[in-house]
């Protein structure tokens, strides 16, 4: 499977988490196929936050993650920078001094 990775810099993660968790949020995440996901956060800043998506399709969350309608929920924050990469189903690991060059 594909994934996709949102690396997120919030000001306050419970009051984030809180909306992440809201009916609207979870309705808009299942409306755009963004069903399956993780949250990690980094443990010397909780406000450092990974999101891991598995999505069937990459080309269809490409688009979703593009759409007018998320741009707009995410507008109204509270998230203070937001960078997704997106990883092919076929991508192979690399060595750990190989970087990705992003």
């Amino acid at each position: 499977m594909p994934f996709v990775v949102s690396c997120l810099k919030v000001p306050n993660y419970p009051a984030w988490k809180r909306r992440y968790d809201s009916p609207e949020a979870t309705a808009l995440r299942h409306k755009l196929g963004l069903t399956k996901q993780q949250i990690l956060r980094n443990p010397d800043d909780p406000n450092d936050v990974v999101l891991l998506i598995e999505v069937e399709d990459l080309r269809q969350a490409h688009h979703a993650l593009q759409s007018d309608e998320l741009r707009t929920f995410v507008a109204r924050g509270p998230i203070l920078q937001r960078t997704v990469y997106y990883q092919n189903a076929e991508a192979r690991p690399r060595p750990a001094g190989d970087y990705l060059p992003y």
